[in-house]
């Protein structure tokens, strides 16, 4: 670590007391990746749907100013008693948290810093438990998904900064629930899973290789001797007191047979249709209880656009599309329970405060947009912004976030009907974005060099009016829509002679 002031502090002040009734945020996310190598514009991708409980769910899009040598300043978690002491300088970053009134902490989601580290946490996965028999989860107490994420993102330089703290905030604080992170800087990108209340394990993700998975555990063979690992001291110990330690042929601890809950199809399926999507050759056919690599060679340059549509997937193409076949129960990607979703750029060549962007839609991605959140950005729209900090969680119709949940929730009474139009809508937007964001983050490069406060004020203006464009278009295309399905409110068999169907689907 450089120096004192501005370095990762490890001096930790727990809060050890009982505490009862914390809601834990229920939350049951698809993880992606793509390395630069096999990205379309270079960049390292981290992809992830933030899916929570409840279902009417609002994230907001905050900036959290850097803080210059100010001691004895303790990051407190509105979650549990989780307590961490800050060091005196902690830096500038954006993030995507909840509505504080849903009760499941800040729950940061996606983080972007001045420094040019981001983070993405986390997907929920499961250990088996025989393993929590042995190290059980400290929700009253540890750190988790409601903290870690905005934590880390005030606090470090690097990835492996980040790998650094986590090893000791787990150690001396636990952790509360299996989660799953993915940390990024210039140099590299690491995959984190955190199995109990003190074991995690880390693997350093390829350049070359992409990666989607849902709510279960993916690491297999793990050599400890690697420089491209990282765990946590009793990660062995702990399984063989559990009596759950497998090694494969190769005489390494197999991580998903020694520490996760067995595979279902809830997850699994996700994993494999992310294989069918990115590296079709790959997936083969599909079984419940078949375990298919974390990290694959994509047949094709992987985009933006690639991710996004995958986040808004409902399996078109296979036997589970719940409207192509009917069915009742499947956990299929593009999920109504989506509060946020978001693909983090991480972009080397540009200068550390520009190098992080948050791709980052509110709601059900399905039938909303993918905006760009620069790193370097100094303050976001009002609509986005507000908070809601006492009493139960509600509707607020000043939220950008409710605007979208609303929209989403209407258009999808009717896919074919009355969301195609929305989501078309939304795609010739992000449209907008691809060919706008580019040309303004290179002038905003240019202008960086002389004047870094005139730039970051171009790189705002310019995100503070495309949040207002967006959050207004939500607002009129769902009273648009509702005036199209009164018109259209045509109920088969009611006596009035209509027919089920409108006479043409609906167009903003």
């Amino acid at each position: 670590m450089a120096n004192g002031r501005t370095a990762v502090s490890f001096r930790a002040h727990v809060l050890a007391v009982a505490f009862s009734g914390v809601a834990a945020a229920a939350c049951a996310c698809t993880g992606m990746y793509a390395g630069r190598q096999v990205s379309e514009d270079g960049t390292v991708l981290l992809g992830r749907t933030v899916d929570s409980a409840p279902w009417n769910g609002c994230h907001r899009y905050v900036v959290t100013p850097r803080v210059e040598d100010v001691p004895g300043r303790v990051f407190r978690s509105t979650a549990t008693h989780f307590r961490w002491v800050l060091p005196d300088t902690t830096w500038h970053y954006v993030g995507t948290p909840a509505v504080s009134t849903m009760k499941h902490g800040a729950l940061d989601s996606a983080c972007a810093n001045e420094r040019g580290f981001v983070v993405s946490g986390t997907v929920t996965a499961h250990p088996n438990a025989k393993i929590l028999e042995v190290d059980p989860f400290l929700p009253s107490t540890g750190a988790g998904e409601e903290s870690l994420p905005g934590l880390l993102a005030l606090c470090c330089a690097t990835a492996k900064e980040a790998l650094g703290m986590i090893d000791v905030v787990i150690a001396q604080c636990g952790h509360s629930n299996g989660e799953i992170y993915m940390l990024a800087d210039k140099d590299e990108a690491w995959y984190v899973e955190v199995y109990s209340g003190h074991q995690w394990a880390a693997v350093k993700m390829p350049e070359d290789k992409v990666a989607c998975w849902g709510n279960q555990f993916m690491l297999g063979s793990f050599d400890p001797a690697s420089p491209d690992t990282r765990h946590s001291k009793d990660l062995f110990a702990v399984a063989e007191k559990a009596g759950t330690l497998v090694r494969g042929e190769d005489g390494l601890i197999d991580l998903r047979r020694s520490y996760a809950a067995p595979l279902r199809d809830y997850s699994n399926f996700r994993t494999w249709f992310g294989h069918r999507t990115f590296s079709p050759s790959t997936a083969g056919a599909y079984a419940e209880d078949r375990y298919l690599p974390l990290f694959y060679s994509p047949a094709r340059k992987i985009g933006y656009r690639d991710m996004f549509e995958l986040m808004r997937s409902r399996y078109e193409g296979t036997d589970r599309n719940p409207e192509e076949n009917n069915l009742k129960m499947v956990r299929v990607i593009g999920t109504t329970k989506q509060a946020t979703s978001h693909v983090i750029s991480l972009n080397p060549s540009l200068p550390a405060p520009l190098r992080g962007t948050i791709w980052a839609s509110l709601a059900n991605s399905e039938h909303s947009v993918f905006m760009p959140l620069n790193a370097a950005i100094t303050r976001c729209d009002e609509a986005y912004v507000l908070d809601q900090t006492e009493g139960d969680y509600r509707y607020d119709a000043r939220f950008a976030g409710n605007a979208f949940r609303r929209l989403c929730a209407l258009a999808e009474q009717n896919r074919e009907w009355y969301g195609d139009g929305v989501r078309a809508f939304w795609r010739d937007r992000e449209d907008f974005y691809f060919k706008r964001y580019p040309d303004l983050l290179a002038k905003v490069v240019e202008e960086w060099r002389g004047d870094p406060v005139a730039a970051a004020e171009r790189i705002t203006v310019f995100t503070v009016d495309a949040q207002r464009r967006d959050f207004a278009s939500a607002l009129r295309m769902f009273d648009d829509l509702m005036w199209y399905v009164m018109a259209n409110n045509r109920i088969e068999g009611d006596g009035s002679g209509a027919t089920s169907e409108p006479k043409a689907p609906f167009l903003p």
